[in-house]
């Protein structure tokens, strides 16, 4: 499937269902209808694109993913296409043009591989920027890793105690 416009809304919105409670087949259905009916040529909403943000969001119990791009500087989707591959996004990155290429400045990324060599490959002047989540996750991941070490390590009841302690005074 090619990418698609989204609608003018506020990417946080889709991703806030769960907070509303919303069952999940219902946003399957309203993302596979986005998908849908936004097709067609690229209008203005890509235009002066300086500062963008790719996403994947999964669903169908994790079994479809569409990727979304956001204009971080307008708060909208700008595009959202099926799948979550480097590829693509080629759709989008066509639509763009060499002008609209050159214009972006800023991509702001989960650490997704693919969106890596997409960029990488097609806008090798742009920074990007990793979103704090998935750092914050790595961080996370990497103390925890120190942590379990130092608990295989310690011969004092009294200290591992107190290291397992911390692990889930940290996970609250």
């Amino acid at each position: 499937m090619g990418g698609r416009l989204a609608p003018a809304v506020d990417d946080a919105r889709l991703l806030r269902a769960e907070e509303r409670r919303a069952n999940w087949t219902s946003v399957g259905r309203v993302i596979e209808r986005v998908v849908q009916l936004y097709g067609g040529e690229p209008t203005a909403r890509i235009q002066g694109l300086r500062r963008i943000r790719i996403g994947e969001l999964s669903y169908r119990k994790g079994h479809k993913y569409v990727t979304i791009v956001t204009d971080l500087d307008a708060h909208r989707i700008v595009w959202v296409v099926e799948g979550r591959k480097a590829e693509d996004l080629n759709g989008f990155f066509d639509a763009l043009g060499p002008e609209g290429i050159a214009a972006l400045e800023v991509a702001a990324i989960d650490m997704s591989n693919s969106y890596q060599k997409a960029l990488r490959d097609r806008f090798p002047h742009i920074n990007v920027v990793f979103d704090r989540f998935h750092v914050q996750k790595l961080v996370h991941d990497a103390i925890d890793e120190v942590r379990r070490g130092l608990v295989a390590k310690a011969t004092d009841p009294v200290d591992k105690a107190a290291l397992v302690r911390a692990r889930k005074e940290h996970a609250r």
